[in-house]
């Protein structure tokens, strides 16, 4: 059941990007006023590292297993900041953690 009362789609695909983008819009669709740039910026800052993913790994394979199906490499030959990976990782998590929470809160809440 997604968090807006409509029940959840339920698919095979593994795209973050798209799946990012159906948790926006059932944030917004659950807004009741408009919010302000400032409250947007972790938004979009965690739409970046996503969009970023989803630029290298489409399908949301190159980081989890090394070859394909077809025993193809799956990750491109590149330079990763594995530093910088992890920063972005740890963000991430922790502010869809808190985003998560105050779902639950907002779902949870009494109504006046």
């Amino acid at each position: 059941m997604a968090y807006g009362g409509e029940p959840a789609k339920i698919n095979n695909e593994h795209v973050l990007l798209n799946i990012w983008r159906e948790v926006r819009k059932q944030d917004d669709d659950t807004r009741s006023e408009e919010p302000s740039p400032d409250s947007l910026k972790d938004v979009d800052a965690a739409e970046n590292v996503i969009v970023q993913f989803d630029d290298i790994d489409r399908k949301s394979e190159v980081f989890r297993y090394p070859k394909d199906k077809k025993g193809k490499v799956t990750l491109p030959l590149m330079q990763i900041d594995m530093i910088r990976l992890k920063e972005a990782l740890g963000w991430l998590s922790q502010f869809l953690d808190g985003w998560s929470v105050g779902v639950y809160e907002y779902k949870h809440a009494p109504r006046e």
